[in-house]
């Protein structure tokens, strides 16, 4: 496109007339097919399971650009033997009069216009529908301004303006609004925290109006043996994004199973409605882990209702066990089949390893394509490798898990009175498992403690590998092969501090004794699966009330 403008300017000949429409034509037409091919690449990048290899987008898009661009490069050959060089106008101009301005000729116009036709095509089949039509309409403007020979310096102005309200418009109407969105500077927009249950709500106008949206919802709840209990009506929020009878419901109790329509919906027959079957962890005594997912059933009922779909949802309190180890989904249809399953982290290689999680990678390419945000870019760095196998997205997180750095300020001053090098947060992981050591020094008793609850050594070792930058595991892009992180001395280094504090016994112990000496006694294990599972000590957990120095804990340490 900028080499064609050398040739629009200065006097003309018959050689320029044709070359400054052959550079236009490529121009348009390189940019058209470079944007599309780009957009191509930029979805399969999110469907690549190695972004250092080459994008695999369809190998046809390639081949219906050059096909496509190949027609246009002959028709504009045979076009070039029409072009009768250069025509003769006369103009007037007010006070000199008549004079003779030399134009160069179009040829034959169906030729040239079957070249801007291709063009058309070409924007038409892009994915992208509003920047198509938005060039429709200025790549129009300038085939009518090259066909038609309108000596109106009105129209041609007319065509500028409206050219630059376009992308006025563009800009306004939708960069804009994804400017603000990625900012979260969303227009008379409210956030406060409900408190008692953690719940973040989110007050905007920006939304359509609440009569056009179901409000109106029942949660019938059944007990362990399936017999109904009780039927709730439930009315839903949309400023605060949560029921009114929330208080209510997160409450319950000895609820196995419960089952949430819309008011349009609970009175049809199963054949009438389709169910999603939901999985969770939530034990039948405290409901409030149920409650909590419950709440976005609405919003997600409206989205299905646009597309002329409507659905309930079914919850089924699985619990920690069943919902990974449960049998489910056999062609006898002698399981249940749940939709969709709430898995740890740790569950989710069971349940792949079973082949009973399907493969997300479409449902993240249509969000892009939806919103032009990645679902990749709106998870933490770490998602890649905890729900990203060969490739696959296998699992969504949903939920946060927090852990809280707690420490004993009568400890810290009492040892700080006896001279001492203590000093109160903010600290480093390298200077916690220093002061570990002072604290036993100064008490004899090991200044470090880790929350007594199965699992909680790992995660507290995975949040540690975070904080120091160690990858669990590592890419070779020469390769293409995953590797894992410990094996770089790099980082075997970092957790040195680890191990001065376990080997110094400056934490304390968490493990069942016997359990571990049993496990020294024997052989090493030659593979994975002969490494015992060691228990942790029942009787050390009732003593990890009393933080003597720091603890790793929960948040739900704070209501003992």
């Amino acid at each position: 496109m900028e080499v064609s403008i050398f040739f629009w300017i200065g006097k003309i000949n018959e050689v320029k007339c044709i070359v400054k429409f052959w550079t236009m034509i490529i121009g348009i037409t390189s940019f058209i097919c470079s944007y599309s091919i780009r957009s191509e690449i930029i979805t399969s990048v999110y469907n690549n399971p190695n972004v250092t290899h080459k994008s695999n987008y369809k190998f046809k898009i390639k081949i219906y650009y050059l096909v496509i661009v190949l027609i246009q490069f002959i028709l504009l050959i045979i076009w070039s033997f029409t072009q009768r060089g250069l025509n003769v106008r006369k103009r007037y101009l007010k006070n000199v009069g008549y004079y003779d301005i030399e134009i160069c000729s179009i040829g034959n116009e169906y030729i040239l216009s079957s070249v801007y036709c291709i063009d058309y095509l070409l924007l038409v089949t892009k994915k992208i529908y509003l920047t198509s039509l938005i060039s429709c309409i200025l790549l129009l403007f300038c085939h009518l301004v090259i066909i038609i020979d309108i000596e109106n310096i009105i129209f041609h102005f007319i065509v500028f303006f409206v050219a630059i309200f376009i992308i006025m418009y563009i800009n306004i109407t939708f960069v804009g609004p994804k400017l603000l969105l990625v900012l979260n500077t969303f227009l008379n927009t409210e956030y406060s925290a409900l408190s008692g249950y953690h719940t973040i709500r989110c007050q905007s106008k920006l939304y359509e109006d609440q009569s056009k949206k179901n409000t109106k919802f029942f949660l019938d709840t059944y007990d362990v043996n399936n017999n109904f209990m009780k039927r709730y009506s439930l009315n839903y929020n949309y400023d605060y994004y949560t029921f009114n009878e929330f208080n209510d419901i997160y409450s319950l109790s000895g609820v196995k199973t419960s089952v949430i329509c819309s008011e349009e919906d609970i009175n049809k027959n199963d054949y009438e409605k389709d169910t999603i079957l939901l999985w969770d962890v939530q034990a039948i005594d405290y409901y409030i882990g149920t409650a909590v997912i419950l709440i976005a059933f609405p919003i997600w009922y409206e989205e299905m209702k646009k597309r002329n779909k409507t659905f309930c949802m079914e919850f089924y309190a699985a619990g920690w066990d069943d919902n990974v180890m449960a049998p489910i989904c056999d062609d006898d249809h002698q399981y249940p089949c749940p939709d969709i399953i709430v898995l740890g982290t740790g569950q989710l290689t069971i349940r792949y390893n079973n082949d009973d999680i399907i493969d997300l990678n479409k449902y993240f390419q249509n969000h892009f394509l939806k919103t032009g945000i990645s679902f990749e870019s709106i998870l933490n760095k770490y998602s890649l490798y905890d729900y990203r196998v060969n490739g696959k997205w296998l699992a969504i997180p949903y939920a946060q898990d927090f852990r809280v750095f707690r420490f004993n300020i009568t400890t810290f001053d009492y040892c700080i009175s006896q001279g001492y090098d203590l000093h109160y947060p903010p600290w480093t992981w390298e200077k916690a498992f220093e002061y570990a050591g002072i604290i036993k020094d100064c008490t004899s008793e090991p200044g470090f403690q880790i929350l007594f609850n199965y699992g909680e050594d790992l995660r507290f070792f995975v949040v540690l590998c975070q904080a120091l930058g160690i990858p669990f595991f590592s890419e070779d892009s020469n390769l293409y092969l995953k590797k894992c992180g410990f094996r770089n001395p790099e980082y075997v280094k970092k957790l040195n501090i680890l191990k001065e504090l376990v080997e110094n016994h400056n934490i304390n112990m968490w493990l069942d004794e016997a359990a571990v000496k049993d496990w020294q006694e024997k052989p090493y294990p030659k593979t994975s699966l002969e490494n015992p599972i060691i228990p942790f000590d029942e009787n050390l957990a009732y003593k990890s009330y009393i933080i003597h120095g720091m603890m790793y804990d929960n948040l739900y340490s704070f209501v003992r």
